[in-house]
């Protein structure tokens, strides 16, 4: 039963179902007419980090008879000589990153992918915790933006409360 869980929240980071997602997030935030419709496609360079970082760095596959991954539908298997990063943890921090959803629930969506990643034996610690840094550090920047905080310069960056242009202080 937990092979078939962890199977199912595997579903959920598939390069093809975050990209439907994204581009459902972008189409949304068009017809609402907010500037920022076009983040969440960023995606397509979070993926093109993990390819580029899959391919330079050679981190082993864990063996495939320690794979607990039970295929619930057919998806595109792209097999690398690695595993560095995870990019199901990496595309799933992304989303949660720019979908403006509540911190717990981000949390809550980005451990579950990371802890069923190593579960099912595909993924070492390393490789979701890398995940975690490639697509939490895309978004942060535009969120905290929009949050009305900007991340200022200087030797000891930091978020600051930031006005809109126009805006009396």
């Amino acid at each position: 039963m937990a092979k078939l869980f962890a199977s199912a929240v595997g579903i959920l980071g598939q390069a093809e179902v975050t990209a439907g997602v994204a581009l459902g997030l972008a189409v949304a935030r068009l017809r609402r007419g907010q500037s920022d419709a076009w983040v969440p496609l960023l995606i397509v360079a979070v993926v093109a980090v993990e390819f580029v970082v899959k391919m330079v760095v050679h981190q082993p596959l864990l063996p495939k008879q320690l794979s607990r991954t039970i295929e619930l539908f057919p998806f595109v298997h792209v097999t690398f000589a690695g595993a560095f990063p995870s990019g199901h943890v990496a595309r799933t921090a992304f989303l949660v990153g720019v979908a403006r959803v509540p911190r717990w629930v981000a949390v809550l969506a980005v451990a579950l992918m990371m802890v069923t990643r190593v579960y099912l034996a595909d993924h070492w610690p390393s490789d979701v915790m890398s995940g975690v840094l490639l697509g939490a550090l895309s978004p942060r920047s535009r969120r905290s933006q929009s949050d009305g905080y900007a991340v200022t310069s200087g030797a000891y960056p930091r978020l600051a409360p930031c006005m809109p242009p126009g805006a009396a202080s």
